[in-house]
C-alpha cells in the first residue's frame, strides 16, 4: 500500500509526499498491512494455447484502482495477491510487448468493460481460483471510424462507417458540452446503421461534442470512437469546388449539410462570381426541396440572386442533406480560367415558417473555385469529358473503397452534395449524363412520400448451415422493394473460420451495376445503383448474394454472426429513403452461418493436435464444447460421448 497519514491507501493519488531535509530524521511513518488473499488462473488463446507473459490486473471493486498483479508463466498460470474484498480482474496483453498484441484484453468473465464484468471475491488467507481467461484473437469489438456531426435547425446529426467488429449489434452515442458537462449517453436504445440524430435538449449557440461505441448482443462496449465536436444552430450552406469546360452550360450545385426540421417559408441567396468566366442563365429543383417553387435573376453583374417561397407552412419541413437547388451558367471564359464562388452575406437569408420575424442563423463562410477544364467535370470521374458507364463503375469503386478516395475525387463524384461517395451519387449522375430532371415533380414528391406506409426490410437467413471446406452463397433480402434504386451494404462476419470470397447480383438486380470489396477480413461492402430510371418493383426480393468459404480446419457447430453492419438505400433521385422526406421505416434483420453435422471423430483430432502442440491452421473459439473456459481433454471427452450417443 502507499502511505499517508490516515490508513494507507492502494491508489497513488491518495498517498501523501513526505519532504525530508538533509540530516533530518522523519519517524512514525509506520504501515498497518491486512492480510490478503489470493487469486489464481490460467490465460490461454482462444485456440487452447496458453499465453506466456500477459498480466493479470486486479482493481478494486468500490474505486477501480490497481490493488494487485500477476504475469502469466509458459503455461499461462498466474497468482496475484490481493486485498480481501471484490475485485474486477482484466488481462493486459501489452506486458508481453507485441507478441499478443493481436488479442482482445477482456475483463473476467468474457466482458470488454466494467459494467458487465463478473467480480471476483478474495478472502484473507485463502486462495480464489480458476479465473481463467480465453483470448480471442478474432476481429475485436471495435469504434465506428469517420465520425462527421452536422448541425440544423432543429437536431445534430452523425454519420460514421462501422469497423469490422464479428459481434457487432449496435452502438451508443455520448455527448458532453466541452469543459461545461460530463460525457453522457443519450440514446436510450441500441443505435443500429450508421446514422444517429440528436435532437435532445440542445441550446443554440453551444458547441456539443460526440464519441460512439460499438456494443455487443451482451451489452459489451468497445473503446471510444474519435471525437466530433459541432456548435448546434447554425445551418451551413456550401458550394463544392467544380469545374466546367468553354462554351458549354453548367450545372453548380448549392447544398446543404443539414436541412432536417427546416420548414422554409422563403430563402434568398445571393451567389457572386465573376463575369468574365461564367455568366447565369437559370435554376433547378433538386430532390431535396423539390416541393417548393424557385426563380433566380441577376441582380448585377456577378451576381446571382436565387429565390423560394411557398407563401405557407402546409409543405412538410425538409429532411437530409445534399444539393438545396442547382445555379445554371454558361462557360464564357477560356481554358484555365478560375472564377470564385461565395455566398454574399448582405442579403442572403432564409426563413423558418414558425419564425418569420428572425432570419434562420446560417453559416456561409465555404468558398467554391469553378474552374474551366475540360475534363472531369461534375460526374466526369475518369476525365475523359464525358459521363458514361465507365463514371457509373468508378463511382461504385469509390463507395467500397476499392479506389482512394481524393478531395477532388470528391467534389466531382458527390453528385448529391452530401458530402459522401455512395450509390445514391450514381442515380444523380445518370441523370445529369442523360439530361433528364433532376428532381420529382410537386405531384410525384407527395405521392412518394407515402412510400412511409411500406417498412422496409433488410436481412439475412436466420441461420445457415455449411460444411467445413465447403462455400455457400448467401442472400441479402429486402422486402417492400418497390423504388429501391440503389444500395450501400456492409456485412460483418467471423473471419476465424469463414472468408466471404465474392458477391454476385440476382435476378431482381441484374439491372444494376455492382462493386463488392472484401480485403479487410470480418467484413465485405457493395455498393450498387440502377442502370435505369427506375427502382425496384414493388414486391420482395434478394438484392445480392455474398459467397462464404469455410476453412478446412473447423468443428461443426462453430457460428458466425452475418451482421448488417450498415444499409442504405435510395431512390432513382438520389434520395435516402430513411434520412430524407420519404422518412422510410428501414429494418434489418442479421443471421448467422454454422458449421453443419454432427460432432465427429474428425473434431477430436483436431483438439488433440492443439494439445500436443501441432500446428492446424487455427481453431475455432467454439472448440470448448464443454463450455468451461478452456480447450482441453474434456474438450475429447465430451465430443468421445456425442458420438457415441451418451
Amino acid at each position: 500500500e502507499w502511505w499517508n497519514s490516515g490508513d494507507g491507501t492502494f491508489d497513488c493519488n491518495e498517498a501523501e509526499t513526505l519532504t525530508v531535509a538533509k540530516d533530518q530524521e522523519i519517524q512514525n511513518i509506520s504501515f498497518s498491512l491486512e492480510k490478503g488473499g489470493t487469486i489464481s488462473g490460467r490465460v490461454t488463446a482462444s485456440d487452447g494455447q496458453p499465453l506466456d507473459g500477459i498480466c493479470v490486473i486486479a482493481k478494486c471493486s468500490d474505486t477501480k484502482i490497481w490493488c494487485g498483479e500477476a504475469q502469466t508463466d509458459e503455461n499461462g498460470n498466474y497468482t496475484m495477491r490481493v486485498p480481501q474484498g471484490s475485485h474486477y480482474v482484466e488481462t493486459e496483453v501489452s506486458c508481453a510487448d507485441d507478441t499478443f498484441a493481436e488479442y482482445i484484453n477482456e475483463f473476467y468473465d468474457g466482458s470488454y468493460n466494467f459494467d458487465n464484468a463478473t467480480l471476483v471475491s478474495a478472502i484473507a488467507g485463502q486462495e480464489t481460483s480458476e479465473i481463467n481467461f480465453m483470448l480471442n484473437n478474432r476481429m475485436p469489438l471495435l469504434p465506428p471510424m469517420d465520425i462527421d456531426v452536422r448541425s440544423g435547425m432543429d437536431s445534430v446529426t452523425l454519420n460514421w462507417e462501422p469497423g469490422a467488429s464479428t459481434y457487432l449489434a449496435g452502438y451508443n452515442v455520448y455527448r458532453s458540452i466541452p469543459d461545461t458537462t460530463p460525457w453522457e449517453k443519450i440514446n436510450t436504445e441500441s443505435v443500429t446503421g450508421d446514422y444517429y440524430e440528436d435532437n435532445f435538449d440542445l441550446t443554440s449557440g453551444i458547441e456539443y461534442c460526440y464519441y460512439l461505441t460499438g456494443t455487443d448482443a451482451s451489452g459489451n462496449e468497445s473503446g471510444p470512437s474519435d471525437e466530433a465536436c459541432i456548435t448546434f444552430g447554425h445551418l451551413k450552406l456550401f458550394i463544392p469546388d467544380s469545374r466546367g469546360n468553354e462554351n458549354t452550360p453548367v450545372i453548380l450545385p448549392i447544398n446543404i449539410s443539414n436541412a432536417n426540421g427546416l420548414d422554409m417559408c422563403g430563402l434568398d441567396i445571393y451567389v457572386t462570381y465573376d463575369p468574365d468566366v461564367l455568366t447565369a442563365t437559370g435554376i433547378k429543383r433538386s430532390p431535396l426541396s423539390s416541393a417548393y417553387g424557385w426563380d433566380f435573376n441577376i441582380t448585377a453583374p456577378g451576381i446571382v440572386r436565387a429565390v423560394a417561397a411557398t407563401g405557407t407552412s402546409e409543405e412538410e419541413a425538409l429532411y437530409g442533406e445534399g444539393s438545396l437547388f442547382y445555379l445554371d451558367f454558361d462557360v464564357t471564359g477560356n481554358e484555365g480560367d478560375t472564377s470564385e464562388l461565395k455566398f454574399q452575406i448582405t442579403g442572403t437569408s432564409i426563413y423558418d415558417c414558425d419564425n418569420l420575424q428572425n432570419e434562420v442563423s446560417l453559416d456561409l463562410n465555404d468558398t467554391g473555385i469553378f474552374s474551366i477544364n475540360w475534363k472531369h467535370i461534375l460526374c466526369d470521374l475518369n476525365g475523359d469529358g464525358k459521363i458514361n458507364s465507365a463514371d457509373i463503375a468508378m463511382l461504385l469503386q469509390l463507395a467500397v473503397g476499392n479506389r482512394e478516395l481524393t478531395e477532388e475525387l470528391l467534389n466531382i463524384g458527390d453528385a448529391s452534395g452530401d458530402g459522401r461517395i455512395r450509390s445514391n451519387d450514381s442515380a444523380m449522375c445518370l441523370r445529369i449524363a442523360s439530361g433528364t430532371e433532376l428532381a420529382p415533380n410537386i405531384s410525384e414528391t407527395r405521392q412518394k412520400r407515402n412510400i412511409r406506409s411500406y417498412p422496409i426490410n433488410v436481412s439475412v437467413p436466420g441461420d445457415t448451415a455449411i460444411l467445413a471446406g465447403e462455400s455457400t452463397w448467401i442472400p441479402i433480402n429486402i422486402s417492400n422493394s418497390k423504388d429501391v434504386a440503389g444500395a450501400d451494404i456492409t456485412l460483418n462476419y467471423d473471419p476465424t473460420f469463414i472468408t466471404a470470397t465474392d458477391v454476385r447480383t440476382t435476378s431482381a438486380t441484374e439491372n444494376f451495376d455492382m462493386e463488392f470489396n472484401a480485403n479487410q477480413p470480418g467484413q465485405v461492402r457493395i455498393s450498387l445503383s440502377s442502370e435505369k430510371f427506375d427502382g425496384l418493383p414493388e414486391g420482395s426480393g434478394t438484392l445480392v448474394e455474398v459467397e462464404f468459404m469455410t476453412k478446412p480446419n473447423v468443428l461443426t457447430n462453430s457460428v458466425s454472426r452475418l451482421t448488417l453492419a450498415k444499409v442504405r438505400l435510395n431512390d432513382t433521385y438520389s434520395r435516402d429513403l430513411a434520412t430524407s422526406a420519404l422518412q422510410a421505416d428501414v429494418s434489418i434483420s442479421n443471421g448467422s452461418l454454422t458449421v453443419g453435422g454432427n460432432h465427429s471423430l474428425r473434431d477430436v483430432m483436431l483438439i488433440l493436435k492443439v494439445l500436443a502442440g501441432m500446428n492446424v491452421g487455427g481453431v475455432s473459439p467454439e472448440a470448448d464444447v464443454s463450455g468451461d473456459n478452456k480447450l482441453g481433454i474434456e474438450d475429447v471427452i465430451y465430443i468421445l460421448q456425442a458420438v457415441s450417443g451418451l
